[in-house]
């Protein structure tokens, strides 16, 4: 689906470390993160400007136990522990994900912009959306990866949260099972 009518800003958190399962070297992990941040966004971009922060809470209000319970026995409890693992602290977004259709943006950059509540924001990005992803968590052949993306949008009264749970298949990423996580 594209929402080629909205211009979106991409919170977006990261977390140190690695899944303890599943190590590769770190620059893997950053290729793969990438490429899993790009394909949720390709849904959301068009030829309007995507704005990024850098960094955020993690998870903002979503708890493990929040997540254990949407998940259980849809995604393997390895994988979901390794994603709980990865979202416990926030790190920045890789400047790699800077494109004509994402522009990074610091959290102060994000706080000033939010202060007066949406005004601001609609006055850059009149049909503005704001989207959150979590780091994403691999499994230990890096085939399948489980992240959650988040939206909201009308001044903060509408959104939904998602977790996906992708695949790759010849060497593409594909979503195969997609748990709601929130509505607003």
């Amino acid at each position: 689906m594209r929402l080629a009518a909205f211009t979106a800003v991409i919170l977006v958190s990261f977390t140190v470390g690695g899944c303890t399962n599943n190590s590769v070297s770190l620059e893997s992990d950053a290729e793969l993160e990438l490429e899993i941040y790009k394909y949720l966004l390709s849904d959301l971009t068009d030829t309007n400007a995507i704005a990024v922060v850098e960094s955020i809470s993690s998870m903002g209000p979503i708890t493990s136990e929040n997540i254990r319970f949407s998940l259980s026995g849809q995604v393997d409890k390895n994988l979901v522990n390794d994603f709980i693992n990865l979202n416990k602290e926030p790190q920045k977004i890789p400047l790699k994900l800077q494109s004509k259709n994402v522009v990074l943006l610091s959290h102060e950059d994000i706080r000033k912009l939010f202060e007066d509540g949406w005004s601001n924001f609609y006055k850059l990005y009149p049909k503005g959306i704001v989207v959150e992803l979590s780091r994403p968590a691999f499994d230990k052949d890096r085939t399948h990866v489980l992240v959650h993306m988040g939206t909201h949008f009308d001044r903060g009264k509408g959104g939904f949260g998602t977790y996906y749970l992708l695949r790759k298949t010849a060497g593409k990423w594909q979503k195969y099972k997609q748990v709601r996580s929130f509505i607003a």
